[in-house]
C-alpha cells in the first residue's frame, strides 16, 4: 500500500514543471524589462551608492551612538537604587560593555562622516565616561557596605536593649513584689500615709522608679539611634545625635545613683556596649558620617558624568542633523532618476500581471486549484466517517496519485474499524469470562464462612472476608476499565437533556436512602446534546462526592449556565475537600486519595470524567482547599445545540 519512490518522483515532476515554466516566463519578462531600463538604473545606483556608502552608515552610526549614550545614562542612573554588590558589579560590567561599543562605533564613524577633531573630542568624552564609571563603582560598593553595616547595628542595638530589659526586668519584679508585701503588712494595722513610710519602703519605691525610668530611657535611646541610622538628612542627623548625647548622659547619671551590686555592673557593661555601638569608632554615628561623604562623592561623579554625556549628545545631534541634510539631497537626485524608469517599470508590470493572470487561470486554477478543492472535500468527507466517498479525481500527476492513495486509506480505515469492533467484542467476551470466576471465588468464600460457622477461626473469617472484598473490587475495576476504554467511542446521537429531571433520576439511583440533599441551583437548563456521556459525567461526579464524604449526611449542588454553544456545569459538595497538591493527581488512572479498604473505588471515576469532557472539547477543573473551607467544586463545559 506504499507507493514506490521512483513512481512518486515521476508523478511529482508534472505539477512542479507547470509551475516552474510559469515562473520562468515571468522571470524572462522581468529580465527583459530590466535590460531595457538598465541604463537609467545605472544612474540611480550611482546616486544610491553615495548615500549607501557614506550618508546612511553615518546616520546609523550616529543613532547608535545616541542609543548607546542613552543606555549608559540609564544604567548609571540605576546604580543608586541597587542594593547588593553583585548587582553593582553587573551594572558596572554593563557600563564597560556600552563604552566599548561606543568606542567601536566612534572608530567606524571617523571613517565615514566626522573630522579628526570631532573624533578626538568623541574619544575624550568616552574616556571621561569610563573614568567616572570607574569612580562610581567603589563609591557605590562602599555605600552598600555601610548601609548593610548600619542595618546590622540596628539589630545589635535591639539585641542590647533586649539584653538590658532581660537583666533589669527580673530585678524590677522583685522590687515590686517586696514593695507590695511591705505595704500590705502596714495596711493590715492601719491606713498607710506617705508620711508614715519607713526607710525600707521608701528605698524600694525609689529603686522601682529608677529601674522603670532606666528601662524607658534605654528604649528611647535605642529608638533615637535607629532613627539616626536610617536618616539621610544632615540637619536631622545633627539634631538626633545631640539628642543621643543627652539621653546617654541622663542614663549614665541615673545608673550612677544605683546601689553597687551585680545588677548595676551588668547594666553598666551593657550601657558601655550600647555607647560603643552608637558613638564607637565603627558605630552608627561614624558610619553615617562616612556614608554621607561617600554619597556626596558619588553624586559629584554622577553629575560630572551627566555633563560629559550632555556634551557628547549635543555633538552627536549636530552630526545627525548634518548627515540627514546631505542624505536628503542625495535622495532627491535618486528620485529624479527614478522618474525616468517609472514608465518602463509600469509597462513591465502590466505585461507581467497579464501573464500571471493567464498562468493563474490555465495552470493554477484549472489544473491545480479545482482538483485540489475536490480532493480536499473528499478527504474531509472521509474524515467525517464517510469512508465510501468516491474521490472522482483522475490524472497522471501527483494529485491523481494522491486521489488513488485515498482508496488505500479507505481500505485501511475499513480494516481499522473492523479491528476496533473485534477488540470491543473481545473486551466484552473477556469481561464476561472473568466475571464468572470472580463470582465463583466470592461464592466459595461466602460458603466457607457459612459452612465453618463458629468453628472457623476469626483470622480465617477475616481473610475470607478480605478475599470477597478483593473479588468485588476486581469485578468493579474490570467494569470501570471497560467503561474507560469505551469512553467517547459510542454513538454521537443527540438527545434532549433536562438538568432537573436528570439529577432527580441520578439521585434516586445513587442515593436511594436519601442521605444526601442533591439539589439543582438556579434555573434548570434544557436542550439537545450528547445525552449518554453527559449523564455518565454527572453520575460519576455525584457518586464521587457521596463516596468520599466524611459525614453520614451532606449536600451536593449542581448548576448550569449556557454560554454560547457550551453549557458551563458546576458540581459543589460540602465534603472534606481536596488539598491543592492533589488537584492534578485525582484525574490520573487508578488514583485515589484514600485507601481502597476505607473507600471502595477503582480510581477510574474522575479519569473517565476527564476523558469524556476532553472528548467533547471541554475542560474540567477542581477548586478546593481544606485549609480554608470545606467542600469541593468541579467545573466543566459541555456542547449544546440549538
Amino acid at each position: 500500500m506504499i507507493f514506490a519512490h521512483a513512481d512518486y518522483g515521476e508523478y511529482h515532476m508534472d505539477v512542479v514543471k507547470r509551475i516552474r515554466w510559469a515562473l520562468v516566463s515571468i522571470v524572462v519578462l522581468l529580465v527583459l524589462a530590466a535590460l531595457v531600463g538598465g541604463y537609467q538604473l545605472f544612474q540611480v545606483k550611482a546616486s544610491q551608492r553615495l548615500s549607501g556608502e557614506h550618508y546612511l552608515p553615518a546616520l546609523v552610526q550616529s543613532q547608535q551612538l545616541q542609543s548607546g549614550l542613552a543606555r549608559f545614562h540609564s544604567i548609571s542612573g540605576q546604580l543608586t537604587a541597587l542594593t547588593t554588590a553583585d548587582e553593582v558589579i553587573e551594572a558596572k560590567n554593563a557600563l564597560d560593555e556600552v563604552v566599548l561599543e561606543l568606542e567601536r562605533i566612534s572608530v567606524d564613524t571617523a571613517r565615514t562622516s566626522i573630522s579628526m577633531d570631532e573624533h578626538v573630542r568623541l574619544a575624550d568624552g568616552l574616556e571621561n565616561l569610563q573614568k567616572f564609571a570607574d569612580q562610581m563603582l567603589p563609591l557605590r560598593l562602599t555605600g552598600i557596605e555601610l548601609t548593610s553595616s548600619m542595618a546590622r547595628h540596628r539589630i545589635d542595638l535591639t539585641n542590647v536593649r533586649e539584653a538590658i530589659r532581660d537583666t533589669a526586668e527580673p530585678e524590677l519584679l522583685d522590687v515590686l513584689s517586696m514593695l507590695e508585701r511591705a505595704v500590705t503588712r502596714a495596711a493590715m494595722s492601719r491606713p498607710v500615709m506617705r508620711s508614715d513610710w519607713t526607710d525600707p519602703v521608701s528605698s524600694l519605691v525609689n529603686r522601682q522608679l529608677d529601674l522603670s525610668e532606666f528601662l524607658l530611657r534605654i528604649s528611647a535611646l535605642v529608638d533615637v539611634a535607629e532613627q539616626v541610622s536610617m536618616q539621610r538628612d544632615a540637619n536631622a542627623i545633627s539634631g538626633l545625635r545631640s539628642q543621643l548625647h543627652f539621653e546617654l548622659r541622663g542614663i549614665t547619671q541615673l545608673l550612677a545613683s544605683f546601689s553597687d551590686g551585680p545588677i548595676r555592673r551588668q547594666l553598666a557593661a551593657k550601657l558601655t556596649e550600647l555607647n560603643s555601638l552608637v558613638f564607637g569608632k565603627a558605630g552608627v554615628a561614624s558610619e553615617l558620617a562616612a556614608y554621607s561623604e561617600q554619597q556626596t562623592a558619588f553624586e559629584d561623579a554622577y553629575a560630572a558624568q551627566i555633563d560629559v554625556s550632555s556634551d557628547l549628545s549635543t555633538m552627536i545631534d549636530a552630526l545627525v542633523v548634518r548627515t540627514r541634510a546631505d542624505n536628503a539631497q542625495s535622495l532627491a537626485n535618486v528620485q529624479t532618476a527614478l522618474k525616468r524608469v517609472t514608465i518602463i517599470t509600469l509597462f513591465s508590470l502590466i505585461a507581467a500581471l497579464g501573464l500571471i493572470a493567464a498562468i493563474n487561470f490555465f495552470i493554477v486554477e484549472k489544473q491545480i486549484n479545482r482538483r485540489m478543492t475536490a480532493l480536499t472535500s473528499a478527504v474531509l468527507d472521509i474524515a467525517d466517517g464517510n469512508i465510501e466517498q468516491r474521490v472522482g479525481i483522475t490524472g497522471r500527476d501527483e494529485l491523481g496519485r494522491m486521489a488513488r492513495s485515498l482508496d488505500v486509506f479507505k481500505s485501511n480505515a475499513r480494516e481499522l474499524k473492523r479491528s476496533n469492533n473485534e477488540m470491543e467484542q473481545f473486551a466484552y467476551a473477556a469481561s464476561h469470562d472473568m466475571r464468572s470466576p470472580l463470582r465463583a471465588i466470592e461464592n466459595l468464600a461466602q460458603w466457607t464462612i457459612e459452612d465453618g460457622g463458629e468453628s472457623l477461626p476469626d483470622v480465617c473469617k477475616d481473610h475470607l472476608n478480605k478475599l470477597m472484598d478483593r473479588a468485588k473490587r476486581l469485578s468493579a475495576l474490570q467494569n470501570d476499565l471497560l467503561d474507560y476504554s469505551r469512553a467517547g467511542s459510542g454513538d454521537h446521537n443527540l438527545g434532549d437533556f433536562n438538568l432537573a429531571a436528570q439529577i432527580a433520576e441520578l439521585t434516586e439511583m445513587l442515593d436511594a436512602e436519601h442521605r444526601f440533599a442533591v439539589v439543582v441551583e438556579g434555573d434548570s437548563v434544557s436542550g439537545a446534546t450528547y445525552l449518554t456521556p453527559l449523564r455518565q459525567v454527572l453520575m460519576n461526579l455525584i457518586s464521587n462526592a457521596i463516596k468520599h464524604h466524611d459525614l453520614e449526611q451532606g449536600r451536593i449542588a449542581i448548576s448550569a449556565e449556557r454560554k454560547g454553544e457550551r453549557w458551563m456545569f458546576t458540581v459543589h459538595d460540602d465534603g472534606p475537600g481536596i488539598a491543592p497538591e492533589y488537584h492534578e493527581k485525582i484525574f490520573g488512572l487508578f488514583q485515589t486519595l484514600q485507601s481502597r479498604d476505607t473507600v471502595e473505588g477503582s480510581g477510574l471515576g474522575l479519569s473517565l470524567v476527564s476523558r469524556l469532557v476532553s472528548r467533547y472539547e471541554g475542560v474540567i477543573s477542581v477548586d478546593s482547599n481544606p485549609a480554608v473551607a470545606r467542600g469541593t467544586v468541579f467545573r466543566f463545559d459541555w456542547p449544546v445545540f440549538s
